[in-house]
């Protein structure tokens, strides 16, 4: 198996200086980095320069007696492991390096029930999973707070929550988090389990839907620039060159990049066909013939042998579907000397909103953009171009008079 070629000391670098500039607590910073002090002269004892899978795990399985995947040992070190692997397999960190979550037991029913009247509101799984991961969050800060019952909550435990975690997020996080939490409350009174309804005393953020941020929209120049750093010649370029090409030519939501499956690629009538993870909705797009012989060169010479379903895995053990394209994304940005605004959306959505502008910039009808972009409503898609509209009249230039004769 070929890595990214990054060395032992390449990736030792990128991890501490990503967790030394996270607001971590102190000993958490100074745990890690002596299992990397450790895992560092363990390599230049075995004159390990390139950074291994079998180097990372013949490590952890003799220094601790881990495997990827058990559950023994301090997590500070499993999160060492996990990380090297995440950056042979990348090249880079991943922007959110989440670790599971669960709903505590003793706000368990309270949670089912909610999700259930989401449910028979007609949302989609989706949207309901979203509400649960928030919720996973939420109830877990109450179970630190010394919550022992649903019933004993009260508003000073959702303001604290507001206090203490929302500052870090941005407008439109942080309305969906107010949104769950009064939605919470309403059920929780509904039902019974708190005696007042104080969802309207939890604070409002208006306007949430426009964003404070602009969505980069490279031009075709740029994206073929992009496309053209990737290198074919390894199995992870492969993968990576075959996903950004679908973001790229199709306008694929990342979530569906993500978990499409062979069963999607309809080969006899060179199509893809699924439904939409986001709107439940079935889509249909052409499968283009560079993007059908990058799917068949990844699958036949790229791609480890392994009987996920999805297309799109790891390149190291365990075989899932990788769990974040954004960092790829950026690390093929910095490669082709692509400059973009880091107040701005950059990441896999940037594609989306690229071919979007692409197709308004070729005058294409919205009813065509919102069928490629799989919208089920014609206004999100308005919604979704206007910025690109007031870009576009940004960059409108004088017709030299030459031109005018």
């Amino acid at each position: 198996m070929r890595s990214t070629g990054i060395t032992v000391e390449q990736a030792v670098a990128t991890i501490t200086a990503h967790y030394n500039n996270c607001g971590h607590t102190k000993g958490y910073v100074e745990e890690l980095a002596q299992t990397l002090g450790l895992f560092q002269r363990y390599c230049g004892r075995e004159g390990i320069i390139v950074l291994e899978h079998k180097a990372i795990l013949a490590f952890m399985k003799e220094r601790y007696d881990i495997q990827p995947d058990d559950g023994k040992r301090k997590s500070a070190v499993r999160r060492v492991m996990h990380l090297l692997l995440d950056v042979l397999d990348s090249g880079t960190i991943p922007l959110r390096y989440r670790t599971k979550r669960t709903i505590p037991p003793q706000f368990a029913t309270q949670v089912d029930r909610f999700l259930d009247e989401l449910r028979h509101s007609f949302r989609t799984e989706y949207t309901i999973g979203r509400y649960n991961q928030t919720l996973q969050i939420l109830t877990t800060h109450f179970c630190a707070q010394g919550v022992q019952a649903a019933t004993d909550l009260g508003l000073r435990h959702f303001t604290e929550f507001i206090k203490t975690s929302m500052c870090r997020h941005g407008k439109q996080h942080a309305a969906h988090e107010l949104r769950t939490m009064r939605w919470f409350i309403r059920s929780l009174y509904g039902n019974g389990d708190i005696p007042e309804d104080f969802s309207d005393k939890l604070p409002e953020i208006r306007n949430a839907t426009h964003s404070a941020h602009l969505p980069s929209a490279f031009t075709t120049e740029e994206i073929e620039q992009l496309l053209a750093g990737v290198d074919r010649g390894s199995p992870v370029g492969k993968r990576d060159y075959a996903i950004l090409l679908i973001a790229a030519k199709l306008g694929l939501r990342s979530g569906d990049i993500r978990k499409l499956r062979f069963e999607h690629i309809d080969w006899e009538n060179n199509a893809i066909r699924l439904v939409q993870n986001k709107t439940g909705e079935a889509l249909a797009l052409p499968l283009l013939p560079d993007i059908g012989w990058a799917l068949i060169d990844y699958v036949k010479h790229g791609r480890p042998d392994s009987d996920s379903p999805e297309i799109f895995i790891r390149q190291v053990p365990p075989y899932v579907p990788m769990s974040y394209y954004d960092n790829m994304m950026m690390k093929y940005l910095q490669k082709a000397g692509i400059h973009y605004e880091r107040a701005q959306h950059h990441g896999m959505h940037s594609l989306r909103h690229s071919l979007a502008t692409t197709l308004l910039e070729q005058q294409t009808p919205i009813v065509v953009i919102q069928e490629v972009l799989g919208h089920t409503d014609p206004a999100t898609t308005q919604r979704y171009l206007s910025v690109d509209v007031e870009q576009l009249r940004g960059c409108a230039m004088e017709v030299p008079d030459d031109a005018k004769n």
